[in-house]
């Protein structure tokens, strides 16, 4: 169910092209990248969806601003 949210308020973000497209495919395709993201809104038993998403929009946004595909 989380992942779900998660998916959606990422396509509404990705909409604005701030993320690399790579990023984007790669979180959907590959479940320990996304587990990742899942994990830093983790708390004991408890998720925090909004930490999840601030921890995944920041590291997408460093990512593009770091090009670290090396365009």
């Amino acid at each position: 169910m989380f992942l779900i949210i998660i998916l959606i308020s990422l396509e509404q973000i990705s909409e604005g092209q701030e993320y690399d497209t790579r990023d984007i495919q790669r979180f959907n395709e590959a479940d320990g990248y996304t587990l990742m993201f899942i994990q830093h809104g983790q708390y004991g038993k408890t998720f925090d969806e909004k930490n999840a998403l601030r921890h995944f929009h920041e590291s997408m946004i460093w990512r593009k601003q770091k090009n670290v595909y090396g365009k």
